[in-house]
């Protein structure tokens, strides 16, 4: 779990109740989002405009990335086999992390959102996850409760049908 304020991460065990810190809070770090894939653990940075990826065994930081300068709440991550993607629920875009072997990253990218996915006022993308076969990005739309699934080559949204459900 993660600390908004400081960026400090806990990890527990859930059977035992047991834990510790894994990695120490800093000022001016935050952790929001959190994704596990392969031993690493990234980790979105909200207001920061940086993510993180650290060695999830040891706390070792692997890599930090400044996704923008600009306003932002970098708010959610996946993994899939070929990337970290990350939510921003201030600006339509995803930033992407490739992935270059076993814990080597690749520059930053920005993936510029489009199709039904319509920013709004407030907080809009959230919540990410990834098909199976890393195909297509699944993201949630806090303020409208909308669901879309993204391709993460082109971020060309279409809205997911929930049969008038909102989430």
């Amino acid at each position: 779990v993660g600390s908004i304020p400081t960026g400090t991460i806990y990890r527990g065990n859930l059977r035992t109740g047991q834990g510790s810190i894994l990695v120490p809070g800093e000022d001016g770090r935050s952790a929001i989002g959190l994704y596990l894939r392969r031993g690493v653990l990234f980790v979105a940075g909200g207001a920061t405009g940086e993510a993180a990826a650290y060695d999830a065994r040891t706390g070792a930081e692997l890599g930090r990335f400044e996704l923008t300068a600009s306003e932002t709440f970098v708010n959610d991550v996946v993994a899939t086999h070929e990337a970290a993607y990350f939510t921003d629920s201030v600006n339509p875009v995803l930033y992407k992390v490739p992935l270059n072997g076993a814990k080597g990253f690749g520059e930053v990218e920005t993936i510029p959102l489009s199709g039904d996915l319509v920013y709004e006022q407030g907080f809009n993308a959230n919540g990410i996850d990834a098909t199976p076969n890393g195909r297509s990005l699944v993201v949630v739309q806090s303020n409208t409760g909308e669901l879309f699934e993204v391709d993460p080559l082109t971020g060309i949204a279409a809205e997911i049908d929930l049969g008038g459900e909102t989430l």
